[in-house]
């Protein structure tokens, strides 16, 4: 068992970034280590992948198959294609993970634990405090981030974001200092009024 990094798309559909490797291709801790760089991976012939599934956003638990997606040529991005259990294979989580020097950061991609997939893989959903407790946690930082929704999507300007400590003991939240990511600014302007009649 192993703790995944999951990004939530919205009405409890979820998604785990992820590599595969075939069945045949001999894939061990020791060939690729956990917390060894995703590049080692895709170096190894690894395919880009995500694991797919739904949880119900009430009771957190999984309401739909759970489905493995992979890329249609190692280390390239495009089209994936659905791999089924009966393919077998490996399936590597990728940690999406960020690491600071001051006030800078650097963004890190890294490989998780090695899982075989196929009919005994599964997910089994954790809430803040199961997995707080599993781990011996005593405070989780998360980010609040909002988007200026008028701007392009390719213009980064109108990103904010804040960083918060939540103590778990008394669930009380205090901001924390966020090093800055480097990111393309774009100049702030006035919003103009069209004349009403």
């Amino acid at each position: 068992n192993t703790a995944l990094y999951v990004t939530a798309l919205g009405d409890g559909v979820m998604n785990i970034p992820a590599l595969y490797y075939p069945p045949y291709q001999d894939i061990n801790d020791d060939i690729l280590p956990y917390g060894s760089p995703v590049a080692d991976a895709l170096a190894l012939g690894a395919y880009l992948a995500t694991v797919h599934f739904t949880v119900d956003e009430v009771t957190g638990e999984v309401v739909s198959p759970i489905s493995l997606y992979k890329s249609a040529l190692p280390g390239e991005r495009g089209s994936m294609y659905e791999v089924p259990r009966s393919d077998g294979g490996f399936v590597v989580p990728i940690i999406n993970a960020e690491a600071s020097h001051g006030d800078d950061a650097l963004l890190l991609e890294l490989n998780g634990d090695i899982h075989k997939w196929g009919a005994d893989f599964g997910i089994l959903p954790l809430d803040a405090a199961t997995y707080s407790n599993k781990v011996s946690l005593d405070s989780i930082v998360f980010d609040v981030s909002a988007w200026d929704l008028d701007l392009d999507a390719a213009d980064l300007g109108g990103l904010e974001t804040h960083r918060f400590t939540l103590a778990l003991h008394d669930r009380t939240a205090k901001p924390t200092r966020k090093p800055t990511l480097p990111r393309t600014k774009r100049p702030r302007t006035k919003p103009t009024r069209k004349p009403s009649r």
